[in-house]
């Protein structure tokens, strides 16, 4: 399924800062997670029905869109 843009689908390989946030708590040097914020971004403003996250279980366990 592809977002409004046409976009069929996305891939970025990246370690980003805030990548060890937990849902409820900062880690290591970050206070947001910012692949979470992204992931939840895509969704609401591209209509993204699914994402894929390697790395970031904790936030969106119990999420099957993500």
């Amino acid at each position: 399924m592809g977002g409004r843009d046409g976009a069929a689908a996305g891939f970025a390989l990246v370690r980003p800062p805030g990548h060890h946030v937990l849902a409820a708590r900062p880690m290591g040097f970050g206070l947001l997670n910012t692949v979470s914020l992204a992931a939840r971004y895509v969704q609401a403003k591209h209509q993204m029905q699914r994402v894929l996250i390697f790395g970031t279980m904790e936030a969106f366990y119990d999420d099957p869109s993500v």
